[in-house]
């Protein structure tokens, strides 16, 4: 079996990729068809900066 986000080969039973933390559908059965993957996980960046005063210096000047 392998992850079908990353390619990476998964040892059963596994419910999550241990590469891309994809979740896995369980192994698919006659009673029971394999769902197809809904979710996306990705890796984000999230920068934040709070400069002292900058609200008195963003009234003084144009934007």
């Amino acid at each position: 079996m392998f992850c079908p986000s990353c390619g990476v080969a998964i040892a059963q039973p596994a419910r999550f990729c241990r590469e891309c933390g994809t979740k896995l559908a369980p192994p698919a059965t006659a009673h029971t068809p394999a769902e197809p993957a809904v979710d996306v996980r990705k890796i984000v960046t999230i920068i934040f900066c709070d400069i002292v005063d900058s609200t008195a210096l963003g009234e003084r000047v144009d934007p």
